[in-house]
């Protein structure tokens, strides 16, 4: 198996508010797969993304609008053709601020495992369909904590690692070949009271055979 590779992270403001967000220019071919990660410093509702350019399809994955917690939104399209375009997303509040951001990835098995959290615990775990998964989460912090906190596990890439003063504390990260095959707990270390709004996302490996794998034997493995 091999991980699937990162196209492209493109993401709007997360300090600022309105009824509606975009990102222009986003590109994708045939079988990429595109995950949209969404939070918003209050229990808003926010949108299934929608696109401009063809071949996506969005299929909603996690939500949360409980009462005293950040709203949050991931969803996950497969695209059927190459294209370009707009994507966006909306809130229901003008007032709060917020924000959203979309990988792409290619050479993927498809969408995988999804998990999330909405209460004083900072992470939460995930058990992927497989070894060499692309991983990407996201803590939205309701009480703001000032003082940052250690994304954990360590990620490939950190996209936001910030406080918005009083309003939320965002944190972003992916790692681009995880391989654990095994639950592993995705989040922040530190201090902070929360409630944490926690989203993780599993993009598939491309399922290759391995190197144990003999199929013309029907059989797998070296104990046979």
């Amino acid at each position: 198996m091999a991980a699937p590779t990162l196209i492209s992270y493109t993401e709007t403001s997360w300090t600022t508010t309105g009824l509606s967000k975009s990102i222009a220019s986003i590109s994708w071919q045939s079988g990429d797969v595109l995950v949209a990660l969404g939070g918003s410093e209050g229990p808003d509702t926010l949108g299934a993304p929608t696109n401009t350019g063809s071949g996506l399809t969005w299929t909603s994955q996690k939500s949360n609008v409980a009462a005293s917690t950040c709203g949050t939104k991931l969803a996950t399209a497969v695209a059927s053709a190459s294209s370009s375009g707009v994507i966006s997303m909306s809130s229901n509040n003008s007032s709060d601020e917020w924000g959203f951001a979309v990988w792409v990835w290619r050479g993927s098995n498809g969408v995988g495992n999804s998990a999330e959290q909405h209460t004083s615990t900072k992470t939460v775990a995930l058990t992927p369909t497989g070894a060499d998964s692309g991983i990407m989460w996201g803590v939205f912090d309701f009480a703001a904590n000032s003082t940052l906190q250690t994304i954990t596990p360590t990620p490939t890439n950190t996209r936001q690692r910030v406080n918005e003063g009083t309003h939320y504390t965002i944190y972003l990260a992916d790692i681009t070949d995880q391989v654990s095959a095994g639950a592993v707990s995705y989040g922040i270390s530190g201090t902070g009271s929360g409630p944490f709004s926690i989203l993780v996302m599993e993009v598939k490996s491309s399922g290759g055979a391995s190197a144990f794998d003999i199929p013309q034997l029907g059989m797998t493995g070296v104990g046979f």
